[in-house]
């Protein structure tokens, strides 16, 4: 099995972890960014395309763990 950890944002990061302990990262890379108007923002295509590479033909299950309401975090999540 193969983890996948996404640091969201535009300053974030995206590794992929074997389930067997002691191993090192499979694979790792900064979060993929755009240029908009007005800044950057995250390439979700980037992403999808490179979850694809690690992983091609495996069931995906994705886990999301929200900030409470009035996290500072809560913010960061919505960008």
């Amino acid at each position: 099995m193969t983890y996948i950890g996404i640091d969201n944002g535009l300053s974030g990061a995206l590794v992929a972890l074997s389930d067997q302990a002691g191993l090192p990262p499979i694979a790792m890379i900064p979060m993929p960014t755009r240029g908009k108007a007005k800044g950057n923002e995250v390439d979700a295509l980037a992403i999808y395309e490179w979850i694809c590479s690690i992983a091609p033909l495996v069931d995906l299950t994705v886990i999301l763990e929200t900030p409470g309401k009035h996290s500072p975090g809560a913010q960061a999540l919505c960008s």
